[in-house]
């Protein structure tokens, strides 16, 4: 005995048998199903589709032999699911791992119904320097890594067999949670803090200090004016870098630690400086680049 699921029509299943070598003992077959679920049609004496069944379960199948005096014979249960294709990942989450500022952790929960075959999940991503190729992963989770802090990130999961493939879950974060910092300019002799330069890429984004905008006239060194912070004002702080030493201000101010952050809506290092007199990382992440080389 077999039992088919239709590919092309979810929660129908064909039924199939032969005759025993002597049928002198047999005069009729009967069907049945767990649960009792389904419509059964006959398609030929040793045939019968049965539609209806939900996806979800594994239903048991048993092909009875019925004899002249209604003495039966069931042949061993089959089991199988009705539905070829695999239902929606559930409870789709991201989180930022411990101690790390460019990665998200996506995990799932297992779709109620499997589909029939090996199953699998197709997992993409978009944003800001994600991976360009849809990965395939064989359990519940993934790291996803090689992202820039403090950016948003959407990922779509989908549950895949040789069957069919499901609808994508789908749940978005920023990687790494922000830290509100305070601007100190008196901690830098009271110099205004500007960004520059316009353009950059991660994680190579350094920025300088200046009394006025124009007060750089280096702008293939020091980058076009963009923004201002003022004295007291705040960042978003997302990680850190450390190991150089550049300056930070004409004047020839130096820092060891750099931050990361958002400022007005433009990115990139911050001397540590700019938060107060004492060196820190302020309990961010390290970063995943190299010290600025302003």
């Amino acid at each position: 005995m077999t039992v088919t699921p239709d590919s092309r029509n979810n929660g129908s299943v064909t039924v199939q048998w032969q005759n025993p070598s002597d049928t002198t003992n047999t005069k009729s077959y009967t069907v049945s199903v767990s649960k009792n679920a389904g419509k059964q049609t006959s398609n030929n004496p040793l045939e019968v589709t049965i539609s209806g069944l939900a996806c979800g379960p594994s239903y048991d199948f048993t092909v009875t032999a019925v004899g002249p005096t209604g003495l039966t014979t069931p042949a061993k249960a089959v089991a199988s699911r009705a539905c070829f294709s695999p239902g929606d990942p559930t409870a789709l989450k991201l989180s930022t791992p411990s101690g790390s500022a460019n990665s998200l952790v996506a995990t799932w929960t297992k779709p109620s119904n499997p589909g029939i075959g090996t199953l699998t999940y197709l997992v993409t991503v978009t944003g800001p320097n994600a991976p360009t190729s849809e990965q395939s992963v064989d359990g519940t989770s993934t790291t996803i890594g090689g992202l820039i802090p403090g950016r948003s990130y959407t990922v779509y999961v989908k549950a895949h067999t040789d069957g069919g493939t499901s609808n994508p879950a789908t749940a978005s974060r920023t990687v790494v949670d922000a830290a509100g910092l305070t601007i100190n300019l008196d901690a830098v002799k009271g110099y205004y803090t500007v960004w520059g330069p316009v353009t950059c890429n991660w994680p190579n984004c350094p920025t300088w200090i200046q009394r006025t905008k124009s007060s750089y006239t280096d702008h293939s060194s020091h980058g076009d004016w963009v923004t201002t912070v003022n004295n007291g004002g705040g960042v978003d702080a997302y990680c850190y870098v450390t190991g150089g030493y550049p300056a930070h201000d004409d004047a020839g101010t130096a820092s060891t630690i750099w931050i990361y952050v958002n400022a007005n809506g433009h990115w990139g290092y911050a001397s540590t400086w700019w938060f107060g007199t004492s060196v820190s990382t302020y309990g961010l992440p390290a970063c995943s680049g190299t010290p600025p080389t302003g």
